[in-house]
């Protein structure tokens, strides 16, 4: 079943803050320009967003929260693929 976006301490430090990056077209789903914080995000989505340094966020939503939560709780419900390094020609030989 689906969750909806604007989940407080999980991917925005708050609704309004999810809202305004939805409304500016900064946050997508699978590729796709999400304008609503309400749109439904399901599990094995990738959200991105862009970070205060410039960079992009990426994550992949592997499981709903029960509820909005402290970070602690949150932080399982998601992968960051942005952490991802790339492979060195060493690691890539194995």
């Amino acid at each position: 079943s689906p969750t909806r976006l604007k989940s407080p301490g999980t991917l925005c430090l708050s609704r309004a803050a999810a809202r305004a990056l939805c409304e500016t077209r900064h946050i997508r789903v699978n590729g796709r320009v999400v304008e609503r914080a309400s749109s439904p995000v399901r599990v094995g989505e990738v959200v991105t967003m862009p970070r205060p340094d410039g960079g992009a966020w990426a994550v992949r939503v592997e499981a709903i929260p029960a509820r909005p939560g402290p970070y602690r709780e949150a932080q399982h419900a998601y992968a960051d693929l942005s952490a991802r390094r790339p492979l060195t020609d060493a690691a890539a030989a194995d």
